[in-house]
């Protein structure tokens, strides 16, 4: 039947849990080790379609399964109930609207693993970080962000679909989860983070809009084999692009390594974090409590080049326009 609970923290495994508890990412070093898990079929999971000579860097960051000490175990476990029993926010969280749950999971493609867990669970979480943390907006984009495309390519939901979607959702979430799957590859592979990074304070405050194309298209297959993505135009105006860029923030933590982080420095998802938590701060945007020490960090974590073959294969146009201040900068035009 259609859920009518969302996890809530006892359903989740332990990393995700401490992680909403503590509003943070956290490097769990000491109390927890990997191994290869023998289970892993990337051919069930978002990497199915990746290029090959990829595989070893897959099934190494991603093929892995968790060992945790008794105590961590306790301690976790603890905090969960004690958190429910205090924060009702959590404790009395719904579930998505039924009629939505049942359009994801007998009209869409779901039925994939992703990098940790089934899909659920990587949306139950974004979802409820969201809804716990970030209460004044909504948590409906952090639960369908991946809908109309992954990182992947692939695409749970057809184009042809949107009408019946936009029937479920408010206006204003369907900006957020059209934008999401465009937006996470810009700020991916870092060509939007390196140019927010370079404004000034005064040029954050006077950014207007973000111009960017989408990335499904029509006749698109889930798997991402068949069409390509139609570029249309979208935009994020001034307040939805600070809000998008918290749902950003909130997602990636769901990709940082559980532990090892000083081993760690080049993970795309570790950078992410610091980078947007940095930006936000420094443009009084940070609308979601995010209780994490990124000073400590900006000056150790290095960008390492994210392939955009993915994009490439498609089409997607990974060109932005930011309109500040009356003046608009094209990233094609680099000016």
């Amino acid at each position: 039947g259609i859920p009518q609970k969302p996890n809530q923290g006892f359903l989740m495994d332990l990393r995700r849990k401490e992680q909403i508890i503590e509003a943070r990412p956290i490097d769990h070093s000491g109390e927890v080790f990997e191994m290869e898990n023998p289970d892993f079929d990337v051919s069930r999971t978002i990497f199915k379609h990746i290029d090959p000579s990829k595989l070893p860097m897959i099934k190494k960051t991603f093929g892995i399964q968790l060992f945790w000490s008794d105590s961590a175990v306790a301690r976790i476990e603890r905090k969960t109930a004690e958190m429910l029993a205090e924060n009702r926010c959590w404790a009395d969280l719904k579930a998505p609207s039924p009629e939505l749950m049942r359009f994801m999971l007998e009209e869409c493609d779901f039925n994939t693993e992703h990098a940790d867990g089934s899909f659920l669970d990587h949306l139950h979480y974004c979802y409820e970080f969201s809804s716990v943390h970030m209460p004044n907006h909504s948590a409906i984009p952090m639960f369908l962000h991946s809908i109309m495309g992954v990182g992947t390519n692939l695409f749970p939901m057809k184009l042809e679909q949107k009408p019946r979607l936009a029937e479920l959702v408010s206006a204003e979430d369907m900006v957020h989860i059209e934008a999401f799957p465009s937006m996470l590859r810009l700020l991916i592979c870092n060509v939007l983070p390196s140019k927010l990074a370079m404004l000034s304070n005064n040029e954050l405050a006077s950014i207007e809009e973000l111009q960017f194309y989408r990335l499904i298209g029509p006749n698109m297959d889930h798997d991402g084999l068949v069409g390509k993505s139609d570029n249309a135009p979208l935009k994020l105006n001034k307040e939805q692009f600070w809000v998008h860029l918290n749902y950003h923030l909130i997602h990636f933590t769901d990709f940082v390594p559980a532990l090892d982080w000083e081993k760690k420095l080049k993970s795309v998802h570790l950078y992410m974090v610091v980078a947007l938590h940095q930006l936000l701060k420094r443009a009084g945007k940070l609308y979601v409590r995010f209780d994490f020490d990124s000073d400590s960090w900006v000056d150790r974590v290095m960008y390492h080049y994210h392939n955009k073959a993915f994009s490439e294969k498609i089409g997607f146009r990974l060109e932005y326009k930011l309109k500040m201040g009356g003046n608009i900068y094209d990233s094609l035009a680099g000016a």
